[in-house]
């Protein structure tokens, strides 16, 4: 499992998340979290086409949103 905190859709991550899927024959899960809110819908729909070295590999987009005191 690969989980990617922070996770802004920019270039550098871009980069990093196709290398990794690209690359990673055993890779089952990787989690994306993002820095803000949300990810734009246009970089969910990019991440989830790029081409991945594992078939079974699954990519979600997670949460860290913790409750205030």
């Amino acid at each position: 499992m690969l989980i990617v905190l922070g996770f802004t859709g920019a270039v550098d991550d871009m980069n990093f998340v196709r290398f990794v899927l690209k690359n990673a024959v055993a890779l089952k899960d990787v989690g994306l979290v993002p820095e803000h809110e949300d990810v734009n819908e246009d970089v969910r729909k990019e991440v989830s086409g790029f081409r991945r070295a594992s078939p079974q590999c699954v990519i979600r987009f997670c949460s860290l949103k913790y409750p205030k005191q």
